[in-house]
C-alpha cells in the first residue's frame, strides 16, 4: 500500500524542515509535527482523493472526516499550539 499525499504548504515546511521537495510517510510527518494528521491538513488535490487504489489504511483514515469540522479544527489548533509551546523557545 502507498502513502502518496500532499499536505498544506505551511505544515509541509514545518515537517520537512524548510525543504520544498521530499517525501515523508504518514508516521514520520506525524512524529515531526507532534500530532496525527486529519483531513483538513491535506491539499484539495486529486492525489488526496480516496479512490480505493493502493492507499494505505493509515492514509485513508487521515483523509476521512471523523467528526464535525469545527471540533476537528479546534483539536488540531490546540494540539499544534501545545506542541510548539513545548518544543520551541521564544
Amino acid at each position: 500500500m502507498k502513502e502518496w499525499y500532499v499536505v498544506n504548504d505551511v505544515l509541509w515546511t514545518i515537517a520537512n524542515k524548510g525543504k520544498i521537495e521530499g517525501y515523508l510517510c504518514i508516521g514520520c510527518i506525524e512524529k515531526r509535527i507532534g500530532r496525527k494528521l486529519d483531513y483538513l491538513d491535506f491539499q484539495p488535490m486529486m492525489i488526496n482523493v480516496i479512490d480505493g487504489k493502493n492507499k494505505s489504511f493509515r492514509l485513508v483514515s487521515r483523509l476521512s472526516p471523523q467528526s464535525s469540522e469545527f471540533v476537528r479544527r479546534a483539536e488540531r489548533m490546540r494540539d499544534t499550539i501545545i506542541y510548539f509551546n513545548t518544543h520551541f523557545v521564544y
